[in-house]
């Protein structure tokens, strides 16, 4: 029985590991919202892991130079991490072992693959649901809709240099222009976590320079070319509207020498 817990601890610990390396920088706040969605997934996901962790641990104990309870832990870390070492470790030492092991260890294979990639789409199902929620409730953050969608538009403008900086996609300076306000909350989301985003949502929020009292409502491109709305002067018709997709020294820094470079994260 201690063999099993110890193998259960090292297959758990591992997996909130390996989920937290992938998806923790850009899931901030979604990963407790995300196993909760997939709880019964990962419960049955885990089980079978466990069950042909163990087993290999069996087949391996008699083999492998170590003591049992490390040996235990051992097995439920690999069974995660990297279950092709079982190949090396405890197969191929006679033809019938092969035949036992190596579909326990596709299986393994399989099913972290699977886990990841249900993990994924379950972050973004809470994503999803929380556009919605956006949508239909203000998100309970006390606005209407048309409220929160104008201070979606204000904060993405206030972070969207360090967002397209963060994704090295210049495009995303200019991610203003038919877009919906809850396109750009994937967006916000990822880039502030879920408790920022919603922290923000409801505080103060200035007008971002040189857009002074603009509250968010939806703009559209100014007439003109990249030298008239450049000019700063306060009796140009354009000054208002200098918009930073504008400056090519700042798309340079961003994409890395290719200010035309096509989007590769837009709503990612």
């Amino acid at each position: 029985m201690l063999d099993w817990l110890l193998i259960l601890i090292g297959v758990i610990i591992t997996q909130i590991l390996v989920l937290n390396v992938i998806y923790f920088s850009n899931s901030s706040g979604y990963m407790l919202r995300a196993a909760q969605w997939v709880s019964v997934f990962l419960f049955f996901a885990v089980s079978i892991e466990l069950i042909i962790a163990a087993a290999l641990f069996y087949l391996g104990a008699k083999i492998i130079p170590l003591p049992r309870s490390y040996w235990a832990l051992l097995v439920g870390v690999l069974a995660v991490l990297l279950p092709n070492t079982f190949e090396y470790l405890v197969l191929f030492r006679n033809a019938s072992e092969a035949k036992v092991k190596n579909p326990l260890v596709k299986i393994l294979q399989r099913l972290n693959l699977d886990v990841i990639h249900k993990f994924a789409w379950a972050i973004r199902s809470r994503m999803e649901q929380d556009a919605f929620d956006c949508q239909t409730y203000g998100w309970n953050l006390g606005l209407t809709r048309e409220e929160i969608g104008r201070r979606i538009r204000l904060l993405y403008t206030l972070h969207m240099r360090d967002i397209a900086t963060e994704r090295s996609d210049p495009s995303l300076i200019a991610y203003d222009v038919g877009v919906t306000p809850w396109e750009k909350l994937y967006l916000l989301g990822a880039h502030l976590g879920r408790k920022r985003l919603r922290e923000q949502l409801a505080g103060y929020l200035p007008s971002p320079e040189p857009l002074e009292d603009w509250d968010g409502r939806e703009r559209r491109r100014q007439v003109g070319t990249r030298a008239d709305r450049s000019n700063q002067d306060p009796s140009h018709p354009t000054a208002p509207f200098s918009r930073c997709s504008d400056d090519l020294s700042l798309l340079t820094r961003i994409s890395g020498g290719n200010p035309h470079r096509p989007s590769l994260n837009a709503g990612r």
